[in-house]
């Protein structure tokens, strides 16, 4: 009778474990594909080299049907060698899609933190216009 118990007992544990461990994958959403449509179609605007661009139509239209969290959580650290994660979120916001703060994007940039601070200050300095000089001839 002990046997059976401690039987029963192993079998409750391994259903139990089984059921976590299967839930945990389930809410990890596979979002690869995403990841690679907004990476092909927003190329020109999250590149790592050059200044921050506005994404045009078609790029915002796959970031807003995109979930940007888990693009931003899976984008790997080979990738950020192209890829700007600074870029990505500021994409995301600018496409009315943003990363909310506090989320991790990329291997090391706390949206709350860099992105923000960091897109804004971008984003202002794009927009700001060299003072024009006047020169006399006194």
């Amino acid at each position: 009778m002990a046997t059976i118990k401690l039987s029963l007992q192993a079998l409750f544990f391994a259903l139990v474990f089984t059921l976590l461990a299967t839930h945990q994958a389930l809410s990890d959403k596979d979002c690869h594909g995403e990841k690679e449509l907004v990476k092909q179609k927003c190329k020109s605007y999250i590149s790592i080299s050059g200044d921050y661009v506005h994404p045009n139509h078609e790029c915002c239209r796959v970031v807003k049907e995109s979930d940007m969290v888990c693009v931003c959580r899976i984008l790997r650290q080979d990738e950020e060698s192209t890829i700007s994660a600074v870029k990505l979120v500021d994409v995301a916001h600018d496409c009315g899609n943003p990363v909310p703060d506090g989320k991790q994007c990329g291997s090391n940039l706390d949206c709350s933190k860099s992105a923000a601070a960091k897109g804004a200050f971008m984003r202002f300095r794009q927009h700001e216009q060299p003072k024009e000089e006047t020169w006399s001839d006194e």
